[in-house]
């Protein structure tokens, strides 16, 4: 756990580095257009001159524009990884609930399984759906449920 909140407070700093750079180069990037529009009003500033400003200028410019497309390139892909988390984090958490289910599921065929053999020896007992008409006497009353319990096992579990 100590590892995981150390690592956290390096990106954490890192993030917050990164944030006062580019707040930095912002703010250079604006005094050096404000320098720019300034001298661009000199009549004393010589066409070699403004050349080297625009070629720096240029640098910087490219420098800023980096810097401020990376801090809000990493912002839309942090953002765009925290919501593919927790898609995950829902997929697996219905992967294990559709797993309970068909545990559940093939337990209950397993004991349907089990009752249908359970039925069919029982009519083999008695012997066979021909047998059972009441010449038996532990039949009793019963012989249409048992011939319909047989058949709906013979039907469901072949």
């Amino acid at each position: 756990m100590a590892m995981s909140n150390e690592g956290s407070g390096r990106v954490a700093t890192r993030t917050w580095l990164a944030w006062v750079l580019t707040g930095s180069l912002v703010v250079l990037f604006a005094a050096s257009c404000w320098l720019l529009y300034q001298a661009a009003d000199n009549a004393h500033v010589s066409e070699t001159l403004w050349g080297r400003y625009v070629y720096i200028f240029g640098a910087l410019e490219a420098i800023v524009f980096t810097a401020i497309g990376w801090v809000f390139g990493r912002e839309v892909h942090r953002t765009a990884a925290e919501v593919a988390n927790q898609d995950a984090a829902r997929a697996r958490a219905e992967v294990d609930r559709l797993r309970e289910q068909a545990a559940a599921a093939a337990d209950q065929a397993e004991k349907g399984r089990a009752l249908a053999e359970a039925v069919k020896a029982s009519i083999s007992a008695l012997g066979g759906i021909e047998g059972i008409g009441g010449a038996h006497p532990q039949v009793g009353s019963t012989p249409s449920q048992l011939i319909s319990l047989t058949q709906m096992a013979e039907k469901l579990f072949p």
